[in-house]
């Protein structure tokens, strides 16, 4: 089963570039001049997560680097060939207290063909790379429930984690590290990472700006956490479920949204067929230029990541 799009009008134009995720789906509204309105109450966020570790079985080092007073996009490539049949039970993200590079978020991918080990720089992934967790500071590592696995495709042959990196003083840059816990237990519910993702309309000089994007549930699934990401210029992020009757529940609304303070926040949320994801973006363009889609934080972004289970319920084409 897979997520159908479906595209509900476009009013915005200028530059368009290339989706953030690959094989996210793209569909768009913007709404001249609206500025973020104040809707029904979000699901609460519980507090109830499990402790923030697991025991860690592969763990690689990482250590990235940004020009002076820039930032960049760097990727580790990693063998993934003797994980194919096992499942991730978790990840465990270890940045730097210290050094001269922050790190904006980093993802860990799938990739089906070769990949250097690194580190390299990279502006997006190859064709059929498939996103696994994204992780940003303040966020949480990923630490699924008992009997519960991220599974790799088949065809993978490389992990790759591909981290945004900010310069932020002159001091060397400091190593971090990623580890990954697999499951030694059997597994129940297989399952998966998952983007929707809004392309961006031109933002326009002082002006207030806004997107959206749809994705309609073939059959059931269950929503376990979502990862709301936007850029500088962003005022507010929304993503909710409407069903079939017209209902809508909101699953998480960030408004006023912080750059500096993006994290994942839990879900505990059964779909079912016929309903429909949404996403909704806001932003406020204080700056005289122009601004549109794109990886660096002076472009914009839309982005919604979840995790759930089952894995096959879970894709917008």
């Amino acid at each position: 089963m897979a997520l159908a799009a479906r595209t509900i009008e476009a009013m915005a134009s200028g530059k368009r570039r290339r989706p953030a995720w690959p094989g996210a789906a793209l569909v768009l509204i913007t709404l001249d001049g609206c500025a973020a309105p104040h809707l029904d109450s979000p699901l609460p966020v519980t507090d109830s997560t499990p402790p923030n570790t697991c025991d860690i079985d592969v763990e690689h080092l990482l250590s990235p680097d940004a020009p002076p007073a820039d930032e960049a996009y760097v990727c580790y490539g990693f063998d993934a060939q003797a994980l194919t049949a096992q499942t991730i039970k978790g990840l465990i993200w270890k940045a730097p207290d210290g050094g001269g590079v922050a790190w904006h978020h980093a993802t860990l991918r799938a990739v089906p063909g070769d990949f250097p080990d690194g580190p390299a720089p990279c502006d997006g992934m190859p064709p059929g790379s498939v996103s696994l967790h994204v992780w940003a500071p303040g966020g949480d590592n990923l630490l699924l429930p008992e009997g519960t696995g991220v599974t790799l495709p088949e065809t993978t042959s490389r992990l790759v984690v591909e981290m945004h990196v900010l310069r932020t003083g002159s001091s060397a840059a400091a190593g971090g590290s990623l580890g990954i816990c697999l499951n030694h237990e059997p597994v129940r519910n297989f399952a998966r990472f998952f983007g929707v993702s809004t392309p961006i309309p031109a933002l326009r000089p002082h002006t207030h700006e806004s997107a959206s994007t749809s994705c309609t549930f073939q059959s059931g699934a269950h929503l376990w956490s979502i990862w709301p990401h936007m850029h500088r210029l962003g005022t507010a992020i929304e993503a909710a479920v409407v069903h079939g009757a017209g209902e809508r529940t909101i699953l998480r609304r960030v408004d006023p949204w912080d750059f500096t303070r993006q994290r994942t926040y839990p879900l505990d949320f059964d779909v079912e067929s016929g309903d429909r994801v949404e996403s909704t973006c806001w932003w406020s363009n204080t700056t005289d230029e122009y601004v549109f889609a794109g990886l660096h934080t002076t472009d914009e972004m839309c982005n919604q990541g979840f995790i759930g289970w089952p894995e096959p319920s879970l894709a917008c084409p």
